[in-house]
C-alpha cells in the first residue's frame, strides 16, 4: 500500500509538472494583448467558451481584448504571429464513491469506497490556413480502489492526439481529422465520450466532417483506445473497430430537429450465454428533439442486424423521454418521464440473437450509480428537477425496471451479464431511486452528489442478490 502511495504521489507530481509546463511561460506573453484594451467586456456568448468536448471550446471572441473576464483568458488566445494561435488548458476532477453491495453483493465485496483522480492538460494550437494541433495529456488514478480497472487508472498517458485540416466555401465547411480523439453524439445512447468513470474514452482513427447551414455530417472510422495501468503505453484495441456516419438537420418540423445515423461495431471477443465469438452489429437509428414551451422531448429508435458466430442478429432500442416545465411556478420545476425498452433474447438455443448491445454507451444511462445497461430491459423512470437557484438543480426519480426476455440475463454497465440471472423466471429487476444536487459554481467549477439506492426484485431470487446502495460526491474545475 506505501508503495501504491508513492507511486501515486509521483504519477501526480509528474503530470502537475507537465500541466505548469504547458501554462506557465506563455501566460505573460498573452497577457499584454489581451490587457490591452479598455477593460473587461461581456465574455463568451451563446454556444462559446469551454464545452463538454474540450476541442470545441471557442475562445474567439478575445479577439477583441475588451471581451476578456477571466483570470484564465491569458491562456486562451495566445497569438504566435503569422495568424497562428494558442490555446491551453486543463482540468481536475476529484470523484468520491461510496458502494454497500457492489453489483448486488454476488462479488463478497460488503462495502467498496474509493476516490476517482483525473487530471487533464490540453494545447490546441491553429493557423489561419486551416491547419491545427491538438495534443491532451491525462493522468488517472484511484488509489484506494480494490479491483481497479483500465476506466480507474491510466498513469500519464496521452489522452488525445490529432490533426485537422479545415477548409471552407460555397460548399460548406470540411474538415479532416486523423489521430486519437473523443467521440460523442445525440444524448450518447450509442457512443459516448464516458464522462462518468475516471477515463474518458478515446478512438485511434479518422473522421471527416461537413457542415451546411442547418445541417452536419460526420464519417468516422477507427478503434477504441486500449487502456493501459502504465505511463505512455495506451495502444489500439486488437479486438474492436467502430465505423459509421451520423447527421444532424436542424427544423425538419417546427420546433424539431432530427438526428440519423449509422455505426458498425466488430468485436473479436464478443461474449452471450456463455458462449465467445465474433460479434459484427450494424445499427441504423434516427432520433428527433425539441423544444417548445413548456414541452421538451426526446425520441430514438435503433434497429441493430448482423452476426454473432452463427448467429443472426436481430435487436432493436427504443428510448424517449418527454418533459413539462412549469416555468411561472417558483423553482420552475420539470416533471419529466423516460420510458426505454431494449431487446434480449428470447430464445438462447436458436440460432438468432435478439440481445440489444449499447456498444459504447454513456456510463449514466440511467444513474450515476451506473448499474444497469440498456440491454434485455424496459424501464419506465419519472423524474421531477427544481431549481431553487439559476446556478443549482435538483433532481429526484424512481426508475422501475423490468427484463425485457426472461432467458436472457440482467446486463450491467457497460454490458457484462450477471451470471445466474439468465436462469431466473422472475421478470422484475427491481425499483432504483435517485436524488442528486448539481450546482453550477462558475463557468469553471461544478459541484455534484447523488445518491441511488437499488431494490432488487424478483430476477435476483435465484442468486439471493442484494440492495445497492451509492452515493457519490465530486467536484469538477476546468480552464
Amino acid at each position: 500500500m506505501t508503495a501504491l502511495r508513492c507511486r501515486h504521489r509521483h504519477g501526480r507530481i509528474a503530470a502537475l509538472a507537465l500541466l505548469a509546463c504547458m501554462t506557465a511561460l506563455p501566460g505573460a506573453r498573452a497577457a499584454d494583448s489581451v490587457t490591452a484594451g479598455p477593460g473587461p467586456g461581456p465574455g463568451p456568448g451563446p454556444g462559446q467558451g469551454i464545452q463538454p468536448l474540450r476541442f470545441n471550446d471557442d475562445f474567439s471572441y478575445l479577439a477583441d481584448p475588451r471581451r476578456s473576464d477571466d483570470f484564465w483568458d491569458t491562456l486562451k488566445w495566445i497569438p504566435l504571429g503569422d495568424g497562428a494561435r494558442l490555446n491551453l488548458g486543463g482540468e481536475v476532477r476529484e470523484r468520491y464513491q461510496y458502494y454497500k453491495n457492489p453489483v448486488f453483493g454476488l462479488t463478497g465485496v460488503g462495502t467498496e469506497s474509493f476516490v476517482l483522480s483525473r487530471l487533464l492538460a490540453h494545447a490546441d494550437l491553429r493557423f489561419e490556413n486551416g491547419l491545427r494541433a491538438f495534443l491532451q495529456f491525462g493522468e488517472h488514478e484511484a488509489p484506494n480502489l480494490q479491483a481497479r480497472t483500465t476506466t480507474d487508472v491510466d498513469r500519464l498517458d496521452v489522452q488525445q492526439a490529432f490533426l485537422d485540416f479545415t477548409t471552407a466555401g460555397d460548399y460548406g465547411k470540411f474538415t479532416l481529422r486523423l489521430g486519437r480523439h473523443e467521440m460523442s453524439y445525440g444524448v450518447q445512447r450509442i457512443l459516448s465520450a464516458r464522462e462518468t468513470p475516471n477515463l474518458r474514452r478515446s478512438f485511434d482513427g479518422g473522421r471527416v466532417d461537413w457542415a451546411w447551414p442547418g445541417v452536419q455530417v460526420a464519417v468516422f472510422a477507427g478503434r477504441p483506445v486500449n487502456n493501459k495501468f502504465g505511463p505512455f503505453n495506451d495502444s489500439l484495441n486488437p479486438i474492436q473497430s467502430l465505423w459509421g456516419s451520423y447527421a444532424t438537420v436542424a427544423n425538419v418540423l417546427p420546433g424539431t430537429s432530427a438526428d440519423f445515423y449509422y455505426f458498425g461495431f466488430r468485436n473479436t471477443a464478443g461474449t452471450y450465454a456463455g458462449k465467445t465469438g465474433t460479434d459484427l452489429r450494424h445499427s441504423v437509428g434516427a432520433r428527433l428533439f425539441g423544444k417548445h414551451e413548456p414541452w421538451d422531448w426526446d425520441v430514438e429508435a435503433v434497429l441493430q442486424a448482423g452476426h454473432f458466430r452463427n448467429e443472426e442478429v436481430r435487436a432493436f432500442l427504443l428510448a424517449s423521454y418527454v418533459g413539462y416545465t412549469l416555468a411561472d411556478v417558483p423553482w420552475r420545476p420539470r416533471l419529466s418521464l423516460q420510458v426505454d425498452v431494449a431487446s434480449g433474447d428470447g430464445n438462447p438455443n436458436d440460432k438468432t440473437n435478439n440481445t440489444y448491445n449499447p456498444i459504447f454507451p454513456t456510463g449514466s444511462y440511467f444513474t450515476q450509480a451506473q448499474i444497469n445497461a440498456p440491454s434485455n430491459v424496459m424501464s419506465l423512470f419519472p423524474r421531477v428537477q427544481v431549481q431553487p437557484v439559476e446556478s443549482l438543480l435538483l433532481t429526484a426519480g424512481v426508475d422501475l425496471l423490468w427484463r425485457y426476455s426472461r432467458t436472457d440475463a440482467f446486463y450491467r454497465q457497460p454490458f457484462a451479464a450477471v451470471a445466474g440471472t439468465a436462469a431466473s423466471r422472475g421478470k422484475y429487476l427491481g425499483t432504483q431511486s435517485t436524488v442528486q444536487a448539481d450546482w453550477t459554481v462558475d463557468r469553471h467549477l461544478s459541484i455534484t452528489t447523488a445518491y441511488v439506492r437499488f431494490e432488487v426484485g424478483g430476477t435476483f431470487d435465484t442468486v439471493r442478490g442484494r440492495d445497492t446502495d451509492y452515493f457519490g460526491a465530486w467536484f469538477q474545475y476546468k480552464f
